[in-house]
């Protein structure tokens, strides 16, 4: 009885005192709208890349706060660095593709290991993860660039001549990367090995090339940190690879994939890339506590003056 006496009462002021009704409800309400956006962007930005199934296992290789290596230095990381399990290169490139009726240029081409969509979540409408780049001929297209290459067909099976090199199968077809991810929208990816029609057969193999370098991620065991061994590879590759000995005094990091967003690169990949601000969202954190502060505090006062 006591409660319903006390809603009786609540609306029967707020119909008496109807300019203190708009002030003080309305009032809370654009607080905690605001507050409620604020949390939802927050909530967005902090979970970029938390989507890949072995998210917490991804790591992007620095020196020097950039990410690109010769080629064979992946292997290297993983035959010397305890927890090291594997290596994905990736190299993007500006390219013309050829069907049979269109020529087409692009500036999102990457060149990724053949188990790169085992190694990262990003999603395939069509194809196996473990299949689509498995075949040095093979080429996976994102879902808007297949429709704008193959606008009345299906995608799958046909063959796009890349750069009037080498003819490249259509094996899969994956979805549009979305906002929750550091690296760039690609309209195809191929397989690493591949790259070999513009560089060379021996381009993978290469451990001094200085021109041409990869992007390099590092999936380490289940659950092994690998973010405090930077220094250790520093040490073991500073008497003979030509980064780290020229430049002695730079920084290698493991740099835990969920933080790449906010960590972007200098030089390498991806460079140019959406990246976020780590400082602006700590801000917008106290922003949105304020406001819930003081939305709170002007409703009690509001209600108590008016008793």
């Amino acid at each position: 009885m006591n409660l319903i006496w006390q809603i009786k009462s609540t609306f029967r002021l707020l119909k008496n005192d109807k300019l203190f009704s708009v002030v003080n409800i309305g009032g809370l309400s654009i607080a905690l709208t605001v507050a409620v956006l604020l949390v939802i962007y927050i909530h967005t930005e902090k979970t970029v890349d938390h989507f890949h199934e072995n998210a917490d296992d991804i790591y992007r290789l620095t020196f020097n706060g950039e990410c690109a290596f010769s080629p064979a230095f992946g292997q290297y990381v993983v035959d010397n660095i305890d927890g090291a399990k594997d290596f994905c290169r990736v190299f993007n490139i500006q390219t013309v593709l050829k069907t049979d009726w269109t020529l087409t240029q692009t500036d999102y081409c990457l060149f990724a290991e053949s188990d790169f969509f085992n190694i990262f979540s990003f999603p395939l409408i069509r194809g196996q993860a473990d299949e689509v780049l498995k075949a040095k001929n093979s080429i996976v297209l994102s879902e808007s660039f297949a429709k704008k290459l193959f606008p009345n067909e299906d995608a799958i099976g046909k063959t796009i001549l890349f750069r009037n090199r080498e003819n490249f199968v259509v094996s899969g077809i994956m979805a549009d990367f979305d906002e929750q991810t550091h690296f760039k929208q690609a309209d195809v990816i191929l397989p690493f090995h591949s790259i070999t029609c513009m560089f060379g057969n021996d381009y993978p193999k290469q451990m001094q090339i200085r021109y041409f370098l990869a992007g390099l991620y590092i999936v380490s065991e289940k659950g092994y940190d690998l973010s405090g061994k930077g220094e250790e590879l520093k040490e073991l590759a500073k008497p003979w690879y030509w980064q780290f000995k020229e430049h002695q005094n730079a920084t290698a990091e493991f740099q835990p994939l969920k933080e790449a967003y906010f960590n972007p690169v200098t030089y390498g990949f991806p460079v140019g890339a959406r990246h976020g601000n780590i400082k602006l969202l700590n801000l917008l954190i106290i922003v949105v506590a304020s406001v819930l502060l003081i939305a709170v505090f002007n409703f009690i006062n509001l209600s108590v003056a008016q008793v």
